[in-house]
């Protein structure tokens, strides 16, 4: 496997981690009913939400589709 190759997965592997983690979020927002704890997972979601894009960008930048 070459260095792009390894890249690939490696942005591929990031991003599906930014996923899971935003699909977690969101299952615990609709679990939770304390609006304090909530808007800590909010702000959470919106962090993965914007590492996801960060990591589509570069890949986009780096043609590594994904």
């Amino acid at each position: 496997m070459g260095d792009l190759d390894r890249d690939t997965e490696m942005f591929k592997r990031a991003l599906e981690l930014e996923r899971e983690a935003m699909s977690r979020y969101t299952k615990h927002i609709s679990l939770i009913r304390d609006p304090r704890i909530n808007a800590v997972l909010e702000g959470l979601r919106r962090n993965e939400t914007g590492h996801k894009g960060e990591i589509e960008e570069l890949m986009g930048r780096f043609g590594k589709a994904g």
